[in-house]
């Protein structure tokens, strides 16, 4: 979905690519195909699940789950971004945080005092639980998460 993302930031009057098309095309299927997963309205009884990934020279993405009545992992929410230039050249684990760090504060309004789960491939971030005095953008990433540390999960994929 790249090409589309990046002729919305061009605002580019031109026409579309075959490439832009394709991506339009496919984007416009999965969101209509009844066996893809469709967007669900959120149960604010149920734990909530945000699952991210981030790429070094890309940028990351995110999706708020929950379960559904037949255990079926539904999404809520989505989001992505891009990376900034000055970015692109940050170390993974600082993309890694970055993309929790938004993400959670992305879907907050959902996720209110709610229990939530936080899912990623990234093992190094189980280190984000035991800094004691974190400097510069990873104190501006871990101290929203010190007061319910303790009710976020992290699962490894």
């Amino acid at each position: 979905m790249g090409p589309l993302q990046e002729r919305l930031n061009s605002h580019n009057s031109r026409a579309p690519t075959a490439e832009e098309l394709k991506c339009f095309e496919e984007l416009k299927r999965i969101l209509t195909d009844e066996n893809e997963p469709v967007l669900m309205l959120p149960d604010f009884e149920k734990p909530f699940y945000i699952l991210f990934d981030a790429a070094s020279t890309v940028g990351y993405g995110a999706v708020l789950c929950q379960m559904d009545d037949s255990g079926h992992e539904r999404p809520v929410a989505y989001h992505s971004r891009r990376w900034k230039d000055a970015e692109t050249r940050w170390h993974s684990l600082e993309h890694e945080c970055c993309a929790m760090y938004e993400s959670v504060k992305r879907f907050s309004s959902y996720l209110g005092d709610s229990k939530f789960y936080v899912i990623t491939d990234a093992e190094p971030l189980v280190w984000l639980r035991s800094m004691k005095n974190p400097k510069g953008k990873f104190a501006t990433w871990t101290i929203p998460f010190e007061t319910y540390m303790d009710d976020v999960s992290m699962n490894f994929t």
